[in-house]
């Protein structure tokens, strides 16, 4: 999908306005990316916050229900659940690409030069939280959007004493670019997701090293991909599973 950083900028200086009035500046209560992406896919905000068949939608529109979930897509379960059953639905799903790291000492209020962070968002990432709902993949009316971004992250720092169990505490993270909107609305769309080097077969401790996945996520990502048919699996031995890709 094309990109329009007009309106990710106006939808970005929306939400740090909205986000300074109702908290104050330098204080942030809903999460400011998934406030930039609800004005991104709808500028128009009494289509925010909407109560919708016993739940409350993102947002919601003439064409559709859009819910923005920034990690843990199990959460969006029961509304799922309730909402495929009427409605066209969006998931808006944004990975963080790029992140820059600006720290503050909380005691002299000095700033440090910022730093690139070493962790770079994956796709396959994708997978494991989509794997989470993958039990309404299929479904007709649904739509997954993977939206790649690029951000800086502010964290206070204290270097005599620690801010809970560590030495700094994240206070805002500003989304500054949109990368990538990948749209996955079929099983075919999904082979986007995964790393452009894995090999045609491979076993369950490849796939971990490929995808820098846990074990935990890989196995999920592994059952959504046979699940979709991109995948399918033989067993070698007693007990160790050949994935091929179809």
């Amino acid at each position: 999908m094309l990109i329009d950083e007009i309106s990710f900028f106006d939808a970005l200086k929306r939400a740090e306005a909205e986000d300074s009035k109702a908290h104050g500046i330098g204080t942030y209560g809903e999460k400011l990316l998934h406030k930039t992406l609800k004005y991104y896919f709808e500028p128009d905000e009494s289509k925010h916050e909407i109560e919708s068949y016993g739940s409350v939608a993102d947002i919601r529109n003439e064409k559709e229900i859009i819910e923005i979930q920034t990690r843990s897509l199990s959460k969006l379960v029961p509304k799922l659940d309730r909402f495929l059953q009427k409605e066209q639905v969006t998931v808006v799903y944004p990975l963080i690409e790029n992140k820059l790291i600006c720290r503050i000492n909380t005691e002299t209020g000095e700033s440090m030069p910022p730093r690139k962070s070493s962790k770079k968002g994956r796709l396959s990432t994708a997978l494991a939280e989509i794997s989470m709902i993958r039990q309404f993949v299929s479904h007709e009316r649904l739509r997954v959007l993977v939206v790649t971004v690029d951000v800086i992250e502010t964290r206070m720092m204290n270097e005599k004493k620690k801010i809970g169990r560590k030495r700094t505490a994240k206070i805002n993270t500003v989304p500054t670019r949109i990368n990538r909107i990948i749209e996955l609305s079929c099983p075919e769309d999904y082979r986007q997701l995964l790393p452009t080097d894995l090999p045609q077969s491979f076993n369950a401790t490849d796939f971990q090293n490929y995808t820098k996945l846990n074990r935990i996520e890989s196995h999920g990502a592994l059952m959504l991909l046979l699940q979709l048919g991109i995948l399918t699996r033989s067993r070698k031995g007693s007990d160790a599973y050949i994935y091929s890709i179809n």
